[in-house]
């Protein structure tokens, strides 16, 4: 029920409600959501925004005030959808939330004032909403076999996870079970990483510098953690280092994917380590990324919620080119 202000990466959270009928059975459908953050253009000008699409009873999405954009987005005002009389119409909203640029940011110690939230009804008279994402492991792990490639939902990655350390997450919410798959690897999050501790990486090898021979031949730096071999990144994505104490010997920053050796990593950047006196070990890291495919499946009603039809598309997300 507490306002939620920033996620740091992309999520598809599976959830379900119950709709109740006087002289038939009670029916299960699916109400997922989904959150990223993205550029949008408001007001004639690009901003950085949070971005959602969820289901919300009709009934609640009239009841909001006029569209000014200053409306203060929390679960209270759009409640989440767990148990609903079979005449109820349910609709697919946009919920887009920013910051005002400005120097505002800056010197308003209230900064959540100056969020503004702007919602849009996509669709009408949804039944189901549901979102999948295409994810494939291609390495082998120890002690299981390689997860097939395919569309997966969080509650199918968390049972049978793509990778045994990046798989969803589950919660409990006000209908039941809850499962979140957080596009992200990564040591240091807002949302803690659930009952798991941080897990830590180390720089296996690095770019040797040697004063008597200095034409050595350089070593590309190898990342790698114990037990994760980064199946969801791809050549061209960003990861970010940092050491888990502040030191002198690594400034840690912002690594290029060169390439990935039997799920360890490759930079196209440099990690010169000859003087580095301290612990190659305790490396942090955060990579956000994006599946290679979602797709979104909504079962729609007409107007006297009878007839029912689904439509279905597959959304192809652009990747960065491996060259």
């Amino acid at each position: 029920g507490k306002a939620t202000f920033y996620n740091e990466a992309p999520q598809v959270v599976e959830t379900y409600y119950v709709r109740h009928y006087k002289r038939k059975p009670e029916e299960t459908h699916a109400a997922y959501e989904i959150y990223f953050r993205a550029p949008v253009r408001m007001g004639g000008r690009v901003v950085l925004a949070n971005v959602e699409y969820r289901l919300v009873k009709a009934e609640d999405l009239v009841k909001l005030p006029a569209p000014t954009g200053r409306l203060a987005y929390t679960r209270q005002q759009l409640p989440e959808v767990t148990d609903v009389d079979g005449d109820t119409e349910l609709s697919l909203v946009r919920i887009i939330r920013y910051l005002t640029p400005g120097l505002d940011i800056v010197t308003n110690a209230m900064w959540t004032r100056l969020i503004r939230t702007h919602i849009t009804e996509i669709c009408s008279n949804v039944v189901d909403f549901k979102v999948e994402y295409y994810a494939r492991n291609p390495y082998h792990g120890r002690g299981r076999r390689t997860a097939k490639a395919g569309w997966y939902t969080p509650q199918m990655d968390y049972k049978n996870p793509v990778e045994a350390e990046n798989r969803a997450a589950k919660t409990v919410g006000k209908g039941g079970a809850v499962y979140i798959k957080e596009f992200m690897y990564g040591t240091s999050r807002i949302r803690p990483a659930y009952g798991k501790r941080p897990i830590t990486a180390i720089i296996r090898r690095a770019i040797k510098v040697d004063p008597r021979n200095p034409t050595r031949s350089a070593v590309p730096p190898e990342f790698q953690v114990q037990g994760l071999q980064f199946a969801e990144l791809s050549i061209g994505d960003k990861i970010f280092l940092f050491k888990k104490r502040q030191g002198q010997y690594f400034e840690g920053g912002e690594f290029t994917i060169k390439n990935i050796v039997n799920g360890r990593l490759r930079f196209v950047e440099p990690i010169e380590t000859s003087s580095w006196r301290g612990d190659r070990t305790g490396i942090r890291f955060k990579a956000g990324y994006l599946p290679m495919a979602l797709r979104i499946t909504m079962v729609l009603s007409d107007q006297f919620g009878e007839r029912r039809y689904q439509v279905s598309r597959v959304i192809r997300i652009a990747t960065k080119p491996s060259s």
